[in-house]
């Protein structure tokens, strides 16, 4: 296909070994982000031997579950589940849109300069949520450009994909193969390997860094702690009573629109690694093809 170190190319046939695989990927339903991968636990484990490895239970399943000639509508049963979905463009948009209200908030806070908060955990809340605005921006424009591209895809490589049994010529095959990889290069960010380009959109860092600033929150982070109530343990339930209510009911509004946005950086994330999903599933069907050529 073009790709360093890929096994994705058509002028050669090459074969999976087999292993078993527990809490393996399925076509028996179609796959959500829900499944699991084996190997592939984070954005960056995707290259062409961690998919190889995910492929060998789907290979199982497409020899045993699809007939060629591919039938349109099975591969839409099975691709359009990794799509980005309105909702979830619905979700970042939301969460970009709290962004903003939420560092105001916090630089409000810091001014005020109350002595019921603590100014060092203020800043480093507002440090890590200026860290979101730009990978989730472009998140949202890839996710976008997915959902618009969904309705042309599934008909396309069913086509393409049932021409290459047919392929003869070498001409030919490196026609395929530029085809092939404008569809990996659209779903996987780049052009240039087969792994995903996560570094610059919603990845782990991101997603870990909003959850344990909404959890912290939650518990009361933002708030100063008194030698005596550290000393003798006391947890954000016990010290909040000593906080005005009007503190108390601003940070709970505040943490209101933090779940917003830890749940737009959630729906971005599980979009990538559905993005990866499709692109294992995509990679296993031009493997079993490769096994149709006469």
């Amino acid at each position: 296909m073009g790709y360093s170190n890929s096994s994705i190319t058509i002028s050669s046939q090459s074969s999976c070994t087999t292993n078993n695989f527990k809490n393996s990927l399925s076509l028996s339903l179609p796959l959500r982000s829900t499944a699991l991968m084996v190997y592939i636990n984070k954005l960056q484990d995707l290259n062409p031997r961690s998919a190889k490895v995910e492929s060998i239970a789907l290979m199982r399943d497409i020899k045993k579950d699809v007939n060629f000639p591919l039938s349109q509508e099975k591969l839409k049963d099975q691709l359009t589940v990794f799509f980005f979905s309105k909702t979830d463009i619905d979700a970042m948009a939301a969460a970009l849109e709290c962004l903003p209200q939420v560092l105001m908030e916090l630089a409000e806070i810091l001014k005020e300069n109350l002595n019921c908060y603590e100014p060092v955990n203020v800043q480093r809340t507002m440090n890590g949520l200026q860290e979101i605005p730009e990978p989730l921006n472009k998140n949202m424009d890839y996710a976008k450009r997915i959902f618009e591209w969904q309705d042309e895809f599934v008909p396309y490589v069913t086509a393409l994909f049932n021409e290459l049994p047919t392929l003869r010529t070498l001409d030919e095959k490196k026609v395929y193969e530029e085809k092939l990889k404008n569809i990996f290069a659209k779903i996987l960010r780049q052009r240039e390997d087969f792994a995903f380009k996560y570094a610059d959109i919603i990845n782990e860092a991101q997603v870990s860094r909003i959850r344990n600033l909404e959890e912290s929150i939650k518990n009361g982070f933002l708030f100063n702690v008194k030698m005596d109530e550290y000393l003798l343990k006391k947890d954000f339930s016990m010290r909040s009573r000593r906080i005005p209510t009007m503190e108390l009911d601003r940070i709970a509004q505040l943490n209101n629109k933090m779940m917003e946005i830890k749940r737009g950086v959630e729906r971005a994330y599980d979009g990538n690694m559905r993005m990866i999903q499709m692109a294992i599933l995509l990679f296993t069907y031009i493997e079993w093809l490769k096994g149709q050529i006469r």
